[in-house]
């Protein structure tokens, strides 16, 4: 370490070091993760839900000659097997007697808060762009076929979404 002299006083002095912020935990609690998780789910899905029905009650897709089940259709797989699972384990966990305080990885709450976050701005985006395709389409069928099409990409995020998931709670300690 060299010393750098004073020029008023001839002594030396020792440069400060930088603070450094304290260590993020490499872990969390689990009932944090999974509240977070059921949070970003439904708060992602809500403003989509709400769009359908809106859409559904203002009979938007019937002058289209769609049946708005066609539309409920493609979306219900796509948002509930992931909002059910999660809505299932925080309430197993909630009816859970005697909690213990268990920990996951950081890194996979992450991964699957992001990849969960990334699923449902996407899923927005379709639905939230449908009148502007209802405007471009000339038969009822391009709009499923736009829908379906949508699933080309989904599908695998969705995948993903339920490994990253699946990395969260299999990493508890």
């Amino acid at each position: 370490m060299s010393s750098i002299a004073s020029p008023d006083t001839g002594s030396t002095a020792t440069p400060s070091r930088p603070h450094r912020r304290p260590a993020v935990p490499r872990r969390m609690r689990l009932s944090d993760c999974q509240r977070r998780l059921l949070l970003v789910w439904y708060i992602g899905a809500a403003p989509t839900v709400l769009v359908l029905i809106a859409q559904t009650l203002l009979s938007l897709y019937e002058g289209y000659g769609l049946n708005a089940n066609e539309v409920w259709g493609w979306f219900l797989p796509t948002v509930m097997p992931t909002l059910l699972l999660v809505t299932g384990i925080v309430a197993a966990e909630a009816r859970n007697p005697s909690p213990q305080q268990q920990t996951v990885e950081r890194y996979y709450f992450r991964l699957a808060f992001g990849l969960s976050l990334f699923y449902l701005v996407v899923v927005n985006l379709i639905l939230l762009a449908m009148p502007f395709i209802l405007q471009q389409v000339d038969e009822a069928q391009d709009i499923i076929l736009y829908l379906n099409k949508s699933n080309l990409f989904l599908g695998p995020v969705q995948g993903l979404v339920g490994a990253a998931m699946g990395a969260v709670f299999t990493s508890t300690k």
